[in-house]
């Protein structure tokens, strides 16, 4: 056995959907690369507030 494998999901698995959909999912890992640098910079150290 390949330890190195994922599982093999059944149709049935309660998470299938939602990993069979997940490509079309709306991603929230991409903000804007802007906005996110412009908050970042909020949080940088050295800056008064």
């Amino acid at each position: 056995m390949d330890i190195h494998k994922p599982p093999v999901l059944e149709h049935t698995d309660i998470m299938f959907d939602t990993i069979r959909q997940a490509p079309q999912a709306p991603s929230f890992a991409m903000p804007d690369q802007r906005a996110l640098e412009d908050l970042l910079a909020t949080f940088a150290p050295g800056v008064p507030s």
